[in-house]
């Protein structure tokens, strides 16, 4: 059935829907989640902070990007179930097996074990272009002149593929399809590249 859901103030980003069929949605001043079926408001909670993207889900829990922090929630109910300070987030959250990664004011790469509420933080980091991942244990991020590869058991950085920086900015996501990466250039357009195999 149609329904139809307004929030009192302008929303953030896109909505994320958990398995279950649960909408949590952003508004630059609150959270929400509705049943996705029936549009029922399941419940909001006030944020401490400005959302600067929607929420990305984690089985029964959400990370939320806001202007000072990566906040933890729990969808159930909206609980803080932890945060890690930060300045802006320039990147939206992406989840990868269990971790959540984005890009922060400054190049600074975040990383959130999210099972083990740890974190590790990463400097060089291209700000706008959100990692991606590789491999469920790697992740992939572009630096100043090359793509780099972090191992997220070790916490280790390598070149992965470069130089890219004579191709000009990229304005683009990253995207892997078929062993090949795509991305948008300010100079050149849309590029293909092939790394080699890891």
């Amino acid at each position: 059935a149609a329904w139809k859901f307004t929030a009192p103030e302008a929303c953030v980003g896109s909505p994320a829907q958990s398995p279950d069929g649960l909408l949590a949605l952003a508004t630059n001043k609150s959270l929400y989640v509705l049943d996705g079926e029936s549009g029922t408001l399941l419940w909001n909670t006030a944020l401490p902070g400005t959302p600067v993207f929607g929420p990305a889900l984690w089985h029964q829990q959400m990370v939320l990007a806001t202007t000072d922090a990566i906040e933890v929630r729990s969808l159930v109910s909206g609980e803080l179930v932890w945060k890690v300070p930060i300045t802006a987030c320039l990147t939206p959250p992406v989840i990868i097996k269990d971790r959540a990664a984005l890009v922060c004011n400054g190049g600074e790469l975040v990383v959130l074990d999210l099972q083990n509420k740890q974190h590790i933080q990463v400097a060089g980091a291209s700000p706008k272009v959100p990692p991606f991942s590789v491999t469920p244990d790697s992740l992939v991020y572009l630096g100043e002149k090359d793509l780099l590869l972090l191992d997220l058991g070790s916490g280790t950085t390598s070149r992965w593929y470069g130089p890219v920086h004579w191709l000009g900015p990229v304005c683009t996501p990253l995207v892997m399809l078929d062993h090949q990466l795509f991305f948008g250039s300010t100079n050149k357009g849309v590029v293909c590249l092939r790394p080699k195999k890891q």
